[in-house]
Protein backbone atom coordinates (compact mmCIF):
# COMPACT_ATOMS: atom_id res chain seq x y z
CA UNK A 1 0.00 0.00 0.00
CA UNK A 2 1.42 3.69 -0.69
CA UNK A 3 2.11 5.89 1.95
CA UNK A 4 -1.04 8.10 3.36
CA UNK A 5 -0.55 12.37 2.28
CA UNK A 6 -0.16 14.08 5.55
CA UNK A 7 -2.03 17.58 5.75
CA UNK A 8 -0.72 20.47 7.74
CA UNK A 9 -2.34 22.98 9.29
CA UNK A 10 -2.41 26.40 8.54
CA UNK A 11 -0.19 27.82 10.95
CA UNK A 12 2.28 25.22 10.30
CA UNK A 13 2.36 26.56 6.70
CA UNK A 14 2.87 29.81 7.98
CA UNK A 15 5.66 29.20 10.55
CA UNK A 16 7.41 26.79 8.01
CA UNK A 17 7.16 30.35 5.63
CA UNK A 18 8.45 33.15 8.21
CA UNK A 19 11.23 30.31 8.35
CA UNK A 20 12.39 30.80 5.35
CA UNK A 21 11.69 33.72 4.41
CA UNK A 22 12.79 35.84 7.62
CA UNK A 23 16.14 33.49 8.27
CA UNK A 24 17.09 33.95 4.68
CA UNK A 25 17.67 29.87 4.97
CA UNK A 26 17.79 27.26 2.39
CA UNK A 27 13.88 25.86 1.51
CA UNK A 28 15.31 22.28 1.58
CA UNK A 29 17.61 23.14 4.95
CA UNK A 30 14.18 24.41 6.79
CA UNK A 31 12.49 21.47 5.22
CA UNK A 32 15.54 18.95 6.63
CA UNK A 33 14.79 20.66 10.01
CA UNK A 34 11.07 20.40 10.13
CA UNK A 35 11.64 16.53 8.58
CA UNK A 36 9.68 16.73 6.07
CA UNK A 37 9.69 16.89 1.67
CA UNK A 38 11.18 20.04 0.68
CA UNK A 39 8.16 20.03 -2.37
CA UNK A 40 5.84 20.86 0.88
CA UNK A 41 7.52 24.45 2.10
CA UNK A 42 8.71 25.19 -1.67
CA UNK A 43 4.75 25.11 -2.57
CA UNK A 44 3.57 27.42 0.44
CA UNK A 45 6.93 29.96 -0.15
CA UNK A 46 5.96 29.83 -3.71
CA UNK A 47 1.98 30.31 -3.15
CA UNK A 48 3.09 33.02 0.04
CA UNK A 49 4.74 34.92 -2.82
CA UNK A 50 2.75 34.67 -5.31
CA UNK A 51 -0.55 36.21 -3.05
CA UNK A 52 1.76 39.44 -1.82
CA UNK A 53 2.73 40.12 -5.68
CA UNK A 54 -0.28 39.87 -6.14
CA UNK A 55 -1.60 41.97 -3.38
CA UNK A 56 0.97 44.46 -3.34
CA UNK A 57 1.76 43.58 0.18
CA UNK A 58 4.97 44.42 1.96
CA UNK A 59 7.50 42.11 2.11
CA UNK A 60 7.75 40.09 5.39
CA UNK A 61 11.40 39.90 5.10
CA UNK A 62 11.71 43.87 4.93
CA UNK A 63 9.65 44.35 8.62
CA UNK A 64 11.85 45.27 11.58
CA UNK A 65 10.26 44.24 15.16
CA UNK A 66 9.18 48.03 15.23
CA UNK A 67 6.93 47.53 11.83
CA UNK A 68 5.01 44.72 13.14
CA UNK A 69 4.41 46.46 16.34
CA UNK A 70 2.81 49.21 14.23
CA UNK A 71 1.12 46.72 11.93
CA UNK A 72 -0.64 45.14 14.56
CA UNK A 73 -1.71 48.03 16.83
CA UNK A 74 -3.23 49.70 13.43
CA UNK A 75 -5.04 47.05 12.67
CA UNK A 76 -6.58 46.60 16.57
CA UNK A 77 -8.00 49.84 15.96
CA UNK A 78 -9.07 50.39 12.69
CA UNK A 79 -12.52 51.91 12.23
CA UNK A 80 -14.48 48.80 10.74
CA UNK A 81 -17.69 49.82 8.61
Amino acid sequence: MGKTRREFAPGYKDEAVKLVINTGRAIATVARELGINEASPGRWVSAFKARNDTAGLIRLDKFSEHDWLVVRDNFRHRVRP
